[in-house]
């Protein structure tokens, strides 16, 4: 009698790979928010009554600032209308002229915030060292 061979069946057993990919699927998505974050630090100030401030002290005087007014009608530098093309070139011209390198930038409320925070990296980019954002009342 001749015997048969028998056909072995082997089966991979996939349970632990799922476990291993739904753990490191679920890091992903725990540590990815915090990888990808970007923004910009802001240092804000703190409100001083009067009745703080003693007589003696003097408050430095701010000479040279360059304003920037975000408007419906465009982007105005010190009340001048500049392009958006050549903002950053102007920015670049007027902080090589300044002492202190200060911008104060305004917007009006119904301007969206991409484009303050557009205008924002700039300035920066511009060489400017103090940045201010005020608010339009």
């Amino acid at each position: 009698m001749k015997r048969r061979k028998r056909a072995i069946i082997a089966e991979m057993n996939v349970t632990p790979l799922a476990d291993v990919c739904s753990t490191l699927i679920i890091v992903f998505m725990i540590t990815l928010p915090s990888m990808m974050w970007t923004g910009i630090m802001i240092s804000s100030t703190k409100a001083v009554t009067s009745a703080e401030i003693q007589p003696e002290e003097q408050l430095p005087e701010v000479r040279e600032i360059c304003k920037i007014d975000i408007t419906k009608e465009g982007v105005f530098v010190n009340d001048t209308l500049v392009r958006r093309e050549i903002l950053k070139r102007e920015l670049e011209r007027l902080i090589s002229q300044m002492e202190n390198k200060m911008i104060i930038i305004t917007s009006d409320p119904d301007i969206l915030f991409g484009n303050v925070v557009e205008i924002f990296d700039t300035a920066r980019q511009s060489g400017a060292e103090k940045l201010s954002l005020l608010k339009k009342s």
